[in-house]
């Protein structure tokens, strides 16, 4: 009975969750389907109604597709951690209370919209010229690939999940001397006074910042508390990260 009561209290979340999703940004979603409702006419316009002739029969080379699977193959390998990175974003600022509308749902409502103008004028032209024209291997091949792209799609969906920890080397207790300087410390070899955790926690908190553009975080304290010996220490965590695209400039007052 508890679950059923618990279920039931969670849709109703993602119910009004999504409701006042739609009505703050249902002027984007608007335009993104005439956007998308646009193209889809200019493509139908570029398209005959009859298709007589084969066309782009140079894909249908056994070579060009083995070529072009095999750039596929390289294109999915190398875009595999920005995905994932991407992925994780989506996540973090869809759970947001009222999160802004992403361009991730902006574009795929506008393909939908294309697709569908497309379909419904020229999809029968397409599917005479699709099963007329092209090879059965060609069918093959591009079927391989649109099984090969959705499953990738759902395995870096997948990996978004989990933790993405940078290797933090852990810090040193001991010292080899008894004397101790008053200048920051750079690296986690240098702490003695327990510090690591805040670190660790900030540096989490960064790292799990949803899609904005920018965030400012405030460290206060008193002059020789140790606020640049902390941030040379989450420098150090931020420049560990894998998604090199990020910049990250921190500045000790």
């Amino acid at each position: 009975m508890r679950r059923i009561v618990a279920a039931t209290v969670l849709a109703k979340t993602h119910f009004v969750k999504i409701a006042y999703y739609l009505k703050d940004n249902w002027r984007s979603f608007v335009t993104s389907i005439i956007c998308g409702l646009g193209v889809g006419f200019f493509i139908v316009l570029s398209i005959p109604s009859r298709l007589q002739t084969p066309f782009f029969s140079i894909f249908q080379d056994v070579w060009v597709l083995r070529f072009l699977l095999l750039f596929l193959f390289v294109v999915l390998c190398r875009g595999w951690p920005p995905v994932v990175g991407f992925w994780r974003r989506y996540r973090m600022t869809f759970n947001l209370s009222r999160p802004p509308a992403l361009f991730f749902h902006l574009c795929t409502l506008g393909i939908f919209a294309a697709f569908s103008v497309v379909t419904f004028f020229r999809g029968e032209a397409l599917s005479h010229w699709w099963f007329a024209y092209t090879y059965e291997m060609t069918r093959l091949y591009c079927l391989t690939a649109a099984l090969a792209v959705c499953g990738w799609l759902i395995a870096t969906w997948l990996r978004s999940f989990w933790p993405e920890i940078a290797a933090i080397r852990p810090a040193s207790v001991h010292s080899t001397t008894d004397v101790y300087f008053d200048n920051p410390i750079r690296v986690d070899d240098q702490e003695l006074l327990g510090r690591l955790p805040f670190v660790e926690g900030l540096y989490r908190q960064i790292i799990a910042l949803p899609l904005p553009d920018s965030f400012v975080f405030g460290l206060h304290g008193s002059w020789g508390e140790g606020k640049t010996s902390v941030l040379n220490l989450l420098q150090n965590r931020l420049a560990r990260l894998r998604q090199s695209s990020r910049l990250f400039s921190i500045r000790g007052t």
